[in-house]
């Protein structure tokens, strides 16, 4: 089912739970003497014994999902989805790195592997400029990084 047949899909289930009331109510929608019927015939005949059963609720099926029609295509949410996927990509350090919501597996991006170089070049570098350096920046990079890989995944859902 896409989401451009859901209404009639709605339909459909309504058709058919007229059919499974009428059957219960022994009131077939078809000619009483057993002659067969051309397809609009039936159509006819089960739209007035619609008529009969509409009572119990089930005109109201289709307006059950009329909500859900109204929402937006899913569709039109994939290129958003394709881009957060890119950016988790980028942002994935670890290898085999996998999104708990759909078990899709992620490689380590290379794009921050030098940050590792960054703390052996900055070792004889002292004084406060470089504690700070290696406190606010350094040390916490690994875990923002992993942080904006989580919420690349969230994005992408």
């Amino acid at each position: 089912m896409s989401f451009d047949q859901l209404m009639q899909h709605a339909a459909d289930i309504r058709d058919k739970a007229v059919l499974e009331a009428l059957k219960e109510q022994r009131r077939p929608p078809y000619d009483p003497t057993g002659s067969p019927r051309t397809r609009d015939e039936l159509r006819d005949a089960l739209a007035a014994s619609r008529q009969i059963v509409l009572g119990q609720g089930l005109a109201e099926i289709p307006g059950l999902f009329q909500p859900l029609a109204e929402m937006p295509n899913p569709a039109g949410f994939v290129p958003m989805r394709d881009q957060a996927d890119g950016l988790a990509s980028a942002l994935s350090t670890a290898s085999g790195a996998t999104n708990p919501l759909d078990g899709r597996t992620y490689l380590a991006s290379l794009a921050f592997s030098e940050i590792a170089d960054v703390r052996t070049a900055i070792e004889r570098w002292h004084g406060p400029t470089a504690e700070k350096f290696r406190k606010n920046f350094l040390s916490p990079f690994p875990h923002r990084l992993d942080n904006q890989f989580t919420m690349a995944l969230l994005g992408r859902v």
